[in-house]
């Protein structure tokens, strides 16, 4: 077929793990099930087609007459389904049991359903490792698919066309996928997008290229997709004179691939490092994966710890999807309890001790402090002595799943930035003069953020579950203040003792602020509700910014959860109480989307030159 140019049309699905009832519906009626109907009344064009393993088990409950419309479509040999990590993961992130294990998972549930193997995998994100290789290779895979502009990186300029990939002695087949020539079928006529894509490859070796369209073009306003795609099939069917549409099984059974490449690989880490909590669930990975490793003698223990680790290495967490990503505080969420499941799955009954452990957990070259409780877990990271992770083992759930405000091209400028991660006693030097107003609007005025500082480790006592760090005296403003806090754990109470020591020579004005962010379910009275306890007394608080005056403790209640959380002080004392939303694209739609509410207790002081004052905060999670 040498001179023919041939493509592959091909179509990719799916919804997170973890997202919305709704958020599957509506891909399901708006995209999914009106491509494949439309497709049905054209016999004549093969496509190749991906479903994740969430949302084909999704369909098979909810709408199991697709799945026999496909079934159909398998039957008469229109439609090729391609594999992958039942989870959608991202692939380059994962071990080498967790490759074969999710492709192998997805694979299975195919086959049972379908009654036929698929020969190829999608890789989320199109992030290719040439060491991806050997594994898919080993978990049965022929082929897979590369953005248009890995060819090029791999000095394939002027070629489309498969070509044959190799690591550790095992083969696969890269199908060239252009998402330039995939946008031009939702820009611009598809008889004027075919014309283009078919100037290109008639100029090019190889002549075959894979188009995966993101919409259709409408000519009109108000058009529905429905009759958008119709057009489309049918300006396809008029082109079969001039364009061969196969699919990758099709274009191997017939021909070999020309070419032999070595591919450079994509860049997925560069995400961790720019989105720290994107990293924290990486490292939550691999450490939940350790810990599933060292179980012995119990393989069904075992195995259901993994399927609850694949659960959460879905790649929309790793990546902008379209689905919202990183942005997600669902998806997260639901991220975060597989894999506190995972590791409850791992303690044995009766035999796990609570501990302190000093360990590298984010991976960052510096080890970090994990309070591992029977009930609650919590990490201390020594750049701020901050709390980033508070897991409620009892029902699952991250209250440090939080999410920084960031500038994103996608949405709009956002208002306020923040600075730092959020988390949890982060600790702040700031004017008498600031107003609630001025720190909504990012505005602290003079102030010290200590969070944004090295605390260096004085002491650490394993069984007591203790740790104490200092913060030495430093520039700025309130530099001359030095802090002294303890952490310690015991049962579900996490408490913090601080010293503040002016080492200066002047008087030091200023409040001290330990802020604690806490992602709850949602920020609407059905899922949680704040009240301040005064005295015996309880009054209810705004779910909006609230000025709270001389408050005993806050009773924080987590409704979707039935838990509780207590968060208080030695001495009443004032609080600032805020929500912290982003904005972010999900699906086309920028929303304004709930992440933590953020507290801070506030403690006027004044320290003399030489002076130290002591107070302690507890935070305690009740069920």
């Amino acid at each position: 077929m040498a001179g023919t140019v041939r493509v592959i049309l091909g179509s990719h699905n799916h919804i997170p793990y973890g997202a919305d009832h709704e958020d599957f519906e509506e891909a399901y009626t708006k995209t999914i099930k009106p491509f494949v109907t439309t497709l049905y009344r054209f016999p004549g064009i093969p496509a190749s087609l991906h479903y994740s393993g969430t949302l084909l088990s999704w369909i098979e409950r909810n709408h199991p007459e697709f799945i026999m419309l496909l079934d159909d479509l398998i039957t008469r040999k229109q439609i090729e389904l391609i594999g992958g990590g039942f989870y959608e993961p991202m692939m380059p992130l994962l071990s080498l049991s967790d490759k074969i294990g999710q492709i192998e998972m997805l694979t299975t549930y195919i086959r049972k359903q379908f009654g036929r193997k698929p020969l190829g995998c999608w890789i989320p994100g199109l992030g290719w490792d040439n060491a991806l290789a050997a594994p898919l290779n080993t978990a049965g895979m022929n082929y897979v698919f590369a953005e248009e502009k890995l060819f090029k990186d791999a000095g394939l300029k002027d070629f489309f066309g498969p070509c044959i990939c190799e690591d550790q002695g095992k083969l696969i087949t890269l199908f060239p996928l252009s998402l330039r020539l995939s946008r031009s079928f939702s820009e611009m006529e598809t008889g004027a997008a075919l014309t283009q894509l078919s100037k290109e490859l008639s100029k090019s070796q190889g002549g075959l290229v894979s188009v995966f369209p993101e919409g259709f073009y409408r000519s009109a306003p108000g058009e529905s997709n429905e009759f958008a795609l119709q057009c489309f099939f049918e300006t396809l069917n008029s082109w079969q004179e001039r364009i061969v549409f196969t699919t990758p099984g099709r274009s191997l059974k017939n021909s070999e691939p020309s070419k032999k490449a070595f591919f450079p690989a994509t860049t997925e880490k560069n995400f961790l490092i720019q989105y720290p909590e994107a990293n924290n669930v990486y490292s939550k990975m691999i450490y939940t994966g350790v810990l599933i490793n060292q179980l012995r003698g119990d393989k069904s223990r075992k195995r259901t710890a993994r399927e609850e680790l694949w659960k959460a290495q879905g790649a929309d967490l790793f990546c902008h999807s379209g689905n919202g990503g990183l942005y997600s505080s669902g998806v997260r969420k639901a991220v975060y309890r597989s894999l506190i499941g995972a590791e409850r799955i791992t303690r044995e009954k009766g035999a796990f001790i609570p501990s302190l452990l000093a360990f590298d957990f984010d991976l960052d070259g510096e080890k970090e402090f994990l309070f591992q409780g029977r009930n609650v877990n919590g990490y201390v990271k020594a750049r701020g002595a901050s709390l980033f992770e508070l897991d409620y083992l009892p029902k699952t759930w991250n209250y440090l799943d939080t999410l920084s405000r960031r500038r994103e091209d996608s949405v709009e400028e956002n208002t306020v930035l923040d600075t730092s991660r959020r988390s949890a006693f982060m600790d702040r030097l700031i004017s008498p003069e600031a107003t609630l107003k001025d720190v909504l609007e990012g505005n602290f005025g003079p102030s010290r953020f200590c969070a944004g500082e090295n605390y260096e480790l004085l002491s650490m006592h394993r069984v007591k579950l203790e740790a104490a760090f200092r913060l030495p005296p430093g520039k700025g403003p309130y530099g001359a203040v030095e802090i002294e806090k303890i952490y310690r754990l015991t049962k579900d109470v996490f408490s913090v003792d601080y010293t503040l020591t002016n080492t200066g020579g002047h008087t030091e004005n200023f409040v001290f602020i330990p802020s604690i962010d806490l992602s709850l379910p949602g920020e609407d009275t059905n899922l949680q509700r704040i009240y301040t306890l005064r005295q015996g007394a309880k009054d209810a608080v705004s779910l909006d910014a609230a000025d709270i005056q001389q408050a005993g403790s806050l009773e924080i209640q987590d409704l979707k959860n039935e838990a509780v959380i207590y968060l208080g002080s030695e001495s009443p004392c004032d609080y600032w109480i805020f929500p912290i939303r982003t904005r972010s694209r999900i699906r086309g739609t920028i929303r304004d989307c709930y992440q933590s509410s953020c507290f801070m207790p506030r403690k006027p002081l004044v320290l003399e030159s030489g002076a130290s004052c002591t107070t302690q905060f507890t935070l305690r999670i009740h069920h």
